[in-house]
């Protein structure tokens, strides 16, 4: 018997037959449940471990931590904890989203939001990257020290620096995914005209 689904999701056993589940649900990301590629949306019970990699066409649900990790959802996601990167160790993850992102704090991590980047208590040494607006701090204390934001409309915190001369840089007014794709294409030219130079080099040396 061949049973074909109407909709993309996690197949579920039920009483008489099969449902499809539009969300992904696992306790936690670990080497020992593997990384998680979902067409839909995923909700992690506890953490996402460093090293993994957890990707969803829908929102992404973490109800613990995340460490080094990388996540990609294209909607929102939610971080119930907090992010702990790697950012100054050479780290390569991130954490990127469609829509808005929310978490209780972060620390040396790289996070993009094609809408905005909510962040509950503080964020230290981070890359933090909004198409619309950075807000850091709820009802917690909100401080932003050090790093990178960069966020088209507006950049809010209740303290912005810190008294140990840490470097904080804002950017406000830029287009971060513009901004991204205008450095690409200037990198892309300039390997570009690297490479005819070396032609031309070749051609003189033929002569």
């Amino acid at each position: 018997n061949l049973l074909l689904a109407a909709q993309n999701g996690q197949p579920v056993q039920v009483t008489g037959g099969m449902q499809v589940d539009p969300v992904f649900t696992v306790e936690s990301v670990n080497p020992a449940s593997g990384h998680i590629r979902f067409e839909g949306c995923v909700i992690v019970k506890g953490d996402v471990m460093a090293g993994m990699t957890v990707q969803a066409s829908g929102d992404i649900e973490v109800g613990g931590v995340v460490e080094a990790a990388t996540l990609e959802a294209g909607g929102n996601i939610v971080i119930k904890g907090g992010v702990i990167g790697g950012l100054g160790h050479h780290d390569s993850h991130f954490l990127r989203c469609g829509g808005t992102f929310n978490a209780g704090y972060a620390s040396q991590a790289h996070i993009e939001a094609g809408d905005s980047i909510f962040i509950d208590d503080t964020a230290m040494q981070c890359e933090l990257s909004a198409v619309n607006c950075v807000r850091i701090g709820g009802k917690k204390s909100g401080q932003l020290i050090g790093g990178h934001t960069q966020a088209m409309f507006s950049i809010a915190a209740k303290k912005i620096g810190s008294p140990q001369r840490v470097a904080t840089r804002i950017e406000i007014g830029v287009n971060p995914v513009l901004h991204k794709d205008h450095q690409q294409i200037i990198k892309n030219r300039e390997a570009r005209e690297t490479q005819l130079l070396e032609v031309s080099k070749l051609i003189d040396f033929a002569h």
